[in-house]
């Protein structure tokens, strides 16, 4: 007998901070993942499965009520009305994985989650577009893997129902292991809205938004493994400092600028050992600058970048981090948006013509042994979507399968130059194989 999902859901904090953001044009509400396949899917079993995984996680079946105070996640009554999932031919499963992402999503009107099966003459490929919303990128990887554990039951049990998983949502029990002190410590201002003096130009409306990528290889991916172990730096260090070459060259700052990037920071390693979770968001970001000198070989920019996250490891900056969204969210808990949308407008405001907030977000490595959809439908490829941010914004998303590295970048096309957001991430790709050339 199926288990009752709950009819509504608390709105954590952090999942205000992205509406705000979203309604107040700084982004498009979603993320998303492809996986494509050697054999074909049974698109049935996929519909069926897409349906439970809204059950199985419950806040991907709910409705943003924003006008509600506080704001509430509400479940959609006619769900098993509603399209979940497509069938679309396809003979580019890259460009129409992302075409399908980048297409309206109304967070506020439907479920958190939508998908498609992408069907070619010999294979298939699996499309999900989630809200950013109620998930973060690491969500969007347990999705991956919940959602084939779900395709692969129903197999074998048809009528088989998921357990509906009432995890934790947000990062209240990590303020119960903390000292009294490290809480005061935490609720200095936060850097959400650091100052900034580069982004990309562009006008300020919205319109039709895509992505663009390019792909690492195996071979030099490796290559930047090993080149990292020489330099005590991790791949993300690595990447970063290419990525931070390529937006110099590509933006050329002014001498003076200040020239931030922003970083994710997943939460999820500081929960308090046994707490289970559900799909959320929970993540942060955190900030480096580094200024580059003209002409300096790569080595020195990696060198820069490797001290600076160093000192912000040693720092416990994300264990503040999070006792700060903690507490942020106990204090917003019943109240509206209002206060949220004033400050996100206010630093808005704050933003003068062609400058914005530059970020790089890793995904990290989707876990091939978690990804089975069965004998016979072997995985290839798979790979995640990043926010889509409108101007002066630009996000790069990393992701790694089996030793694969993803970049990509959603941008609008009515307000991002396409050809500078390409470049941006060619000029990337150029410094990881430069490096290990």
């Amino acid at each position: 007998m199926p288990q009752q999902v709950p009819a509504s859901l608390p709105v954590e904090f952090t999942e205000r901070v992205v509406y705000t953001m979203v309604d107040s044009g700084f982004m498009h509400p979603q993320l998303g993942a492809a996986i494509e396949f050697e054999g074909h899917l049974d698109a049935a079993r996929v519909t069926r499965a897409v349906r439970l995984l809204a059950d199985a996680e419950p806040v991907l079946g709910c409705r943003f009520v924003a006008a509600a105070v506080p704001p509430v996640w509400e479940r959609v009554e006619d769900l098993d009305e509603l399209k979940l999932t497509e069938v679309r031919g396809s003979s580019d499963f890259p460009g129409d994985a992302a075409a399908f992402v980048a297409e309206p999503f109304d967070p506020t009107t439907g479920p958190q989650l939508r998908a498609a099966v992408l069907t070619g003459p010999s294979r298939d490929a699996l499309v999900l577009a989630i809200s950013h919303l109620a998930v973060d990128g690491d969500a969007v990887k347990e999705a991956l893997f919940v959602l084939s554990g779900i395709y692969r039951k129903l197999e074998r049990e048809p009528d088989w129902h998921p357990t509906v998983n009432d995890g934790a949502r947000n990062i209240e029990p990590i303020i119960y292991e903390t000292k009294i002190v490290d809480r005061f410590k935490a609720l200095r201002p936060a850097d959400l809205f650091p100052p900034t003096g580069w982004g990309i130009r562009g006008v300020s409306r919205q319109g039709s938004p895509l992505y663009v990528w390019r792909n690492v290889e195996p071979t030099t991916f490796c290559k930047l493994v090993r080149y990292g172990r020489v330099h005590d730096a991790t791949v993300n260090d690595i990447l970063l400092a290419a990525y931070y070459r390529s937006l110099y060259a590509a933006l050329k700052p002014k001498p003076d600028a200040l020239t931030p990037v922003q970083l994710s920071c997943d939460l999820r390693s500081l929960m308090p050992e046994g707490i289970r979770l559900a799909l959320a968001n929970i993540s942060a970001t955190w900030t480096i600058s580094v200024v580059l000198d003209p002409g300096e070989p790569f080595a020195e920019t990696l060198k820069c970048v490797v001290e600076q996250t160093s000192d912000w490891e040693r720092s416990g900056t994300a264990a503040q981090k999070a006792i700060g969204l903690g507490l942020a969210d106990r204090l917003q808990r019943n109240k509206g948006l209002d206060v949220l949308r004033k400050q996100t407008d206010a630093a808005a405001g704050k933003l003068g013509h062609g400058t914005g907030y530059l970020n790089l977000t890793n995904v990290g490595v989707i876990d091939a042994g978690r990804l089975d959809f069965g004998a016979h439908s072997h995985v290839t490829s798979a790979y995640c979507f990043g926010p889509i941010a409108m101007p002066s914004g630009f996000v790069l998303t990393a992701s790694i399968f089996k030793d694969c590295l993803r970049l990509s970048a959603g941008i609008d096309r009515q307000a991002t130059d396409i050809k500078l957001a390409q470049r941006i991430i060619d000029g990337t790709v150029r410094e990881l194989e430069g490096a290990v050339a």
